[in-house]
């Protein structure tokens, strides 16, 4: 059983063929599309992903070709007519891409969960022994005294 995808890929090896056939010179106009007997009509159809290409036999002189509606919306791009060349300098500076400043590492600072920098911050060893206190002499009186 095959898939969707396998179809699409199907379509897609076809699709260099058919548009080698577009650009050969049968494909070229709509009077080269048909049969000189006019009893054959190629017709090739694009829809989103798919491109088919068929052929209607008509084996009687009276038939006519299949009526072929387009179906969907039509697009035709044209210039204005004050149109004006744009301006290289106006297009380079659209292209331009904004650089974005990297932030810098900061040494010993993390963030924590609730988005809270910690930082750690290093103290040599103090020695209590060097340390000046202006009144110990006066607290060690007042604690024999009470």
């Amino acid at each position: 059983m095959s898939t969707t995808k396998e179809n699409l890929n199907d379509s897609f090896k076809n699709m260099d063929n058919i548009y080698n056939n577009l650009n050969t010179n049968k494909f070229n106009s709509y009077d080269k599309l048909k049969d000189k007997d006019k009893k054959n009509l190629y017709v090739i159809s694009f829809n989103q992903y798919l491109i088919t290409k068929e052929f209607f036999n008509i084996n009687k002189e009276n038939e006519q070709p299949p009526k072929l509606q387009e179906i969907g919306p039509r697009f035709e791009f044209t210039l204005e007519e004050n149109y004006k060349t744009p301006e290289y300098n106006l297009f380079q500076e659209a292209l331009r891409t904004v650089k974005k400043q990297e932030k810098t590492k900061i040494k010993n600072v993390h963030v924590d969960e609730f988005g809270h920098n910690i930082k750690k911050v290093y103290v040599q060893k103090q020695n209590f022994s060097k340390l000046h206190t202006k009144h110990t002499k006066f607290v060690k009186k007042n604690k024999f005294n009470t």
